[in-house]
């Protein structure tokens, strides 16, 4: 079978170099299975074209779309998919503005068309309500097919909007980019990133934008020195709100005790989640965090903002889940998790291993099932 696989949404999402491509993992995953992939990623049409992949994937064709683009949402017609001989098309679809032409493309071709979903609503303060208008327009057409959820929230979302053949597909980790790194010792980490040994670190990693609330990791870090004034902070990141999150952190007199990279490389990453003690996550509406999925399976513990992904990613592990708003409940579970010795305890890589690699992922969705 020859499946394509686009990512439309213009970004971070899908960036080679930082974190894990979802389509990456996901096409390897196919391509175990026995088939072809195709992945089309959408790149804004008046910025450079991507660098090419340093090590293409057996069995998987990668190329750069150039598109149009209003927010996030990558607009590049159909033509490129003519002629592909595709057999089904799978989309990073959520509210994207143009599913309703390749929905029209792979009916006209009868390829067999797979939405990959992972919100129903916009998380855009700015663009929401355009946004949500489009993500209605697009569930008028789920309602008529197979949808494929990232979480058990997006899956209930659905459902309760009609859409009644919903099956739960949770983003894989690509375990073959990072199993050489996950058990590297926790001082040769640190001395890569410039941290002490013998005093509790907090991590983070994500772009320093206002759905990220990166001031609520400056207030819970604030709580976390009252208690224990030796404590680090290591962030991974950038954003339009970096100086005003560097200037916060200032004020505070946290400064001095925060390490801020504005990314690592992907090789690099692995420093963070070895050299922490405790990740932390502030997202309160985040749709799944692949950087806590990355955390679990580098052995270190997660304390989180309660949000879909979250819940699902810390549950049946001893990570924590807190309320949003509430930085001394969020620096109790912080310390709770860096004092409690969990470090590399077998529940945070069997938790992945079981559960969250593409393989296991797209076999228990039925993803390749024949479709009605």
């Amino acid at each position: 079978m020859k499946l394509g696989v686009i990512l439309p949404t213009l970004g971070s999402f899908g960036k080679e170099g930082v974190y894990n491509r979802q389509e990456l993992g996901l096409a390897r995953a196919l391509v175990g299975l026995g088939h072809e992939v195709v992945i089309w990623k959408y790149y804004r049409s008046d910025t450079p074209a991507p660098k090419p992949l340093p090590q293409p994937i057996a069995g998987v064709t990668l190329v750069d779309v150039p598109a149009r683009g209003l927010g996030t949402h990558g607009l590049a017609g159909t033509a490129f998919l003519n002629g592909q001989g595709l057999d089904r098309l799978l989309v990073f679809s959520d509210n994207q503005m143009t599913v309703p032409a390749l929905v029209a493309w792979a009916r006209s071709h009868g390829v067999g068309f797979l939405p990959y979903i992972g919100t129903v609503t916009s998380d855009s303060r700015r663009l929401a309500f355009i946004g949500n208008a489009l993500g209605r327009r697009n569930l008028k057409l789920y309602r008529r097919m197979r949808c494929f959820a990232k979480t058990p929230t997006v899956a209930k979302a659905l459902r309760a909007e009609g859409v009644t053949d919903v099956q739960l597909m949770p983003v894989g980790l690509d375990t073959d980019r990072l199993a050489a790194h996950r058990l590297r010792p926790v001082a040769e980490a640190r001395q890569a990133l410039e941290l002490p040994m013998g005093v509790p670190v907090v991590g983070f990693v994500g772009r320093l934008a206002p759905y990220k609330d990166p001031l609520a990791l400056v207030e819970a870090m604030v709580a976390v020195r009252r208690a224990r004034p030796e404590a680090w902070l290591m962030m991974v990141g950038d954003g339009p709100m970096a100086g005003e999150v560097d200037a916060a952190l200032a004020d505070h007199g946290l400064a001095t005790q925060t390490r801020r990279v504005a990314q690592l490389s992907q090789d690099e990453m692995w420093q963070l989640y070895r050299g922490v003690d405790v990740l932390a996550n502030f997202n309160p509406r985040e749709i799944f965090g692949m950087a806590l999925l990355e955390a679990l399976y580098y052995g270190c513990p997660v304390a989180a903002v309660r949000a879909p992904g979250p819940e699902l990613i810390l549950a049946e592990t001893p990570g924590r889940l807190v309320p949003a708003g509430g930085p001394e409940l969020m620096a109790e579970a912080l310390l709770g998790l860096a004092d409690a010795g969990l470090r590399d305890a077998p529940v945070w890589s069997d938790r992945v291993q079981h559960q969250f690699t593409w393989d296991g992922s797209v076999r228990a969705a039925g993803l390749l099932a024949p479709l009605n």
